[in-house]
């Protein structure tokens, strides 16, 4: 894949998307994608874990690597029954959960049983944020690599908003989806850094999503702005990290 390369899949309304839905995700699984091949080489034969897996957008650029084993984790019911039409049999697990009166983080998965785990747009999800990662760490095999994707705290558009006296839209103050927990956690890229660097993990990377408006992806610009977002990731609305367990 070139660096000109935005979307590995092209749009198809097959998804159940709307089309600029489909676009900006896209534009994250193409750098997740990407970062994991920069990190780990070949990607054939490895097994693949993708925590919150929807219908399997994430996962289905795998499918051409060959011996490839995909494994999506997912609690949301109809897009567990939108991932088994394309060939996904998703867990269904709550990843936040409570040992007593503790809310702690949990995997239902055996000690070093995956080469990569993806988590795109989970972290900030979860209320023991080191837990998650320990337990990513757990399930990963010596050498595996996270690749993850969160809301940037210090996005431009957050700056501005709370210096207009505007709560930051990314961070939810009430609960608001029954079994997602939703936005509880917020970001910026040194916090990434450190939280993955303080749970073992090694050769940490961070990347901006994108800079400009979602309408920007079909510009002549888009690609340019891609290379810039990888530059300024505290400028980016999202923040995509990879790491290795260390």
């Amino acid at each position: 894949m070139s660096r000109e390369t935005l979307f590995e899949i092209p749009y198809d309304p097959d998804w159940g998307y709307e089309r600029s839905f489909f676009l900006d995700n896209e534009l994250r699984y193409t750098k997740m994608h990407r970062l994991l091949r920069e990190s780990l080489g070949d990607l054939a034969g490895r097994r693949v874990l993708d925590l919150g897996c929807c219908r399997g957008l994430l996962l289905e650029r795998f499918r051409a690597y060959p011996g490839i084993e995909l494994v999506g984790l997912e609690i949301d019911q109809e897009e567990t029954r939108l991932a088994q039409r394309r060939g996904l049999n998703p867990v269904r697990h709550h990843i936040n959960r409570f040992d007593g009166d503790r809310m702690v983080a949990s995997l239902p998965f055996v000690a070093e049983s995956a080469d990569i785990v993806l988590a795109g747009e989970i972290l900030e999800h979860i209320v023991d944020t080191e837990g998650f990662l320990r337990e990513i760490r757990r399930v990963l095999v010596p050498g595996g690599a996270v690749c993850l994707s969160t809301p940037n705290i210090l996005w431009l558009k957050h700056r501005l908003g709370v210096l207009r006296g505007r709560y930051p839209d990314a961070l939810d103050y009430r609960l608001r989806y029954g079994d997602d927990f939703g936005h509880v956690r917020l970001f910026g890229p040194e916090q990434l850094r450190s939280l993955l660097a303080e749970t073992g993990f090694s050769d940490v990377r961070v990347v901006g999503k994108r800079l400009g408006p979602i309408s920007s992806l079909e510009t002549l610009a888009a690609a340019v702005l891609d290379r810039a977002a990888d530059r300024l990731p505290g400028l980016s609305d999202n923040l995509i990290a990879v790491a290795l367990r260390a």
